[in-house]
């Protein structure tokens, strides 16, 4: 068996960048669709091997700490702003990468 966790790393942001310029069309590390290509493959490849891939959901976040700690350091209006105003939206990104399987 091999036990599979990803995304968490994959959906997270440039939050340096969106501090600085919240405007700008800031992208994931890995887009959604890479992600689930990449991902693909592997449970692939390992199904080949005859092995069982086990895959796990990333453990929900919470909004509002990971917003003030992804914020500490960096503009927070900014940060917001980027959001639409809206912390939970935090919490619907990551989540969206637990449902493209």
């Amino acid at each position: 068996m091999f036990f599979l966790m990803f995304g968490g790393n994959e959906c997270n942001m440039d939050w340096d960048g969106i501090s600085s310029d919240p405007d700008k069309d800031w992208k994931p590390k890995c887009s959604l669709e890479e992600f689930e290509e990449r991902y693909t493959e592997l449970i692939n490849k390992i199904k080949k091997q005859q092995k069982i891939p086990v895959l796990f959901t990333l453990p929900p976040i919470d909004a509002n700490k990971f917003f003030n700690d992804v914020s500490r350091t960096r503009n927070k209006r900014n940060i917001l702003h980027f959001l639409g105003d809206d912390i939970q939206m935090m919490y619907r990104w990551h989540e969206m990468y637990n449902f493209c399987f």
